[in-house]
């Protein structure tokens, strides 16, 4: 699995994309913005350019009205750049067995699982499950 960034060092890239230091009265709010978008870098880049581009917006504007489920990939997009559409691309280039194990553990609510996890949810043997996951990690 690619791990996102840890949060401090999610926290840090924001605040050199937005060009100054967090304070520490928003560090808590950024800390929930980092948590709600999985900490992902182009999550934060979009965030970082949405609030870059509003000088004097304190971080809890930005995060303002930002919420998880199915409200969160269409606000997360700023100046050309889109979350959606980066996974739609990415999504579109897979074969139809990795699209299915990309989709599946998701559908099942799954943000981490171990192979035998996978085994089972895929309806797989070890190996080929292993060979769907470098294959999806190399995509």
């Amino acid at each position: 699995m690619l791990d996102a960034p840890p949060p401090d060092e999610a926290m840090e890239m924001f605040a050199r994309m937005i060009g100054s230091p967090i304070r520490d009265a928003d560090a808590l709010v950024l800390g929930r913005l980092v948590e709600v978008t999985g900490g992902l870098p182009l999550a934060i880049r979009v965030l970082a350019s949405r609030h870059a581009a509003r000088p004097g917006w304190p971080v809890t504007q930005t995060l303002g009205g930002l919420r998880g489920g199915p409200h969160l990939l269409p606000a997360l997009r700023a100046e050309g750049l889109s979350v959606a559409d980066s996974i739609q691309v990415g999504f579109g280039r897979l074969d139809k067995d990795q699209a299915r194990a990309f989709l599946l553990p998701a559908r099942a609510g799954m943000r981490d699982f171990t192979t035998n996890e996978a085994m089972t949810l895929l309806d797989a043997e070890r190996r080929e499950v292993r060979r769907l996951m470098d294959s999806l990690v190399d995509a």
